[in-house]
């Protein structure tokens, strides 16, 4: 039996240097599916399947929170671009009224 240690300490930091980064949405998503894996057995005790649901209904709240604050961002740099491109046209304008004002002077 204690050739199978190192087997395990193996397959530990193997799982352990390939699971995602601690509270990342693919760390959320993995639990989730091994809860839902868990729930399936029908021998689960019904007091472990309902703390497990809690912890799902947790994680599903961080997951969907998550997501929200990743639309804000990009809600946040779709209008920090347009803001650019506006300045950038009224830049071309201003170019463009400078050019006609010196153009009607030198007639």
């Amino acid at each position: 039996m204690q050739t199978d240690a190192p087997k395990q300490a193996e397959e530990e930091y193997f799982v352990a240097e390939h699971e995602p980064a601690a509270g990342s949405f693919d760390s959320l998503k993995a639990r989730l599916d091994e809860i839902v894996e868990l729930v399936s057995d029908e021998s689960m005790p019904l007091e472990d399947a309902l703390s497990l649901y809690e912890e799902a209904v947790g994680l599903g709240l961080k997951a969907s929170s998550m997501l929200e604050a990743d639309i804000a961002l990009s809600n946040a740099a779709l209008d920090s671009a347009e803001e650019q491109a506006q300045a950038q046209e009224s830049a071309v304008s201003g170019e463009e009224i400078l050019r006609d004002v010196q153009q009607s002077v030198n007639e």
